[in-house]
């Protein structure tokens, strides 16, 4: 699919339905210097940000895939984000979030840091539930999983910090980004999808 702006994006979210988030992942690119950040979204996540029908979606600008893929200036990407699990939050009643970034094989050095120190850190500083980093590549990809568990607020400011050390650690060697649709439920649990059963977590991912 190609790259759609914002109100383009927006006026085609609105006629999709639930059926079509098996499809791979599109993109949306906005203006100024930008950022692609990957995450992996459960089922649940996904009908909640969808809606019946597709009609409650008016504001929100990314396509929702098993796979969403936000690019644009980092500012944009990580509001939205935010707007789509205070979303989560209100439908469910529940005051934590499980994000599951993708990141590639190279970056996950820059999160860790030498002998944990880096990882450590943003354990301390972001007062997560759970901060961990993958160490199973996922099926048929050079990408490996981030979780991040924690209220909104402690989340993002996480998450804002991983985004700035990606930005300075672009992915070096080959690349074969994650496509749901080798979702390995055995391995599930070991490179960081989202398992058929379990607290919090769903199929398709």
């Amino acid at each position: 699919m190609d790259l759609l702006n914002s109100e383009d994006m927006l006026d085609f979210l609105a006629k999709q339905s639930p059926e079509r988030i098996d499809e791979p992942p599109a993109k949306i690119m906005r203006e100024g210097p930008n950022v692609e950040l990957r995450f992996l979204i459960s089922s649940k996540t996904a009908g909640l940000i969808i809606g019946k029908r597709g009609e409650s979606i008016k504001k929100l600008r990314e396509e929702v895939r098993p796979i969403l893929i936000l690019e644009g200036d980092v500012n944009s990407v990580i509001e939205i984000m935010h707007n789509t699990l205070n979303r989560q939050v209100q439908n469910i009643q529940e005051d934590c979030v499980d994000v599951r970034l993708l990141v590639h094989q190279s970056q996950a050095g820059c999160i860790i840091g030498k002998g944990g120190t880096k990882i450590k850190e943003l354990r301390e500083q972001s007062v997560l539930k759970t901060l961990k980093v993958y160490q199973m590549l996922c099926p048929s990809s050079t990408d490996r999983v981030v979780q991040l568990v924690g209220s909104v607020s402690h989340v993002f400011s996480c998450l804002q910090a991983i985004t700035e050390l990606l930005e300075g650690a672009p992915p070096k060697g080959p690349r074969q980004n994650y496509d749901a649709r080798s979702y390995d439920e055995d391995l599930a649990h070991d490179y960081g999808g989202w398992c058929m059963m379990g607290m919090g977590t769903s199929s398709g991912g």
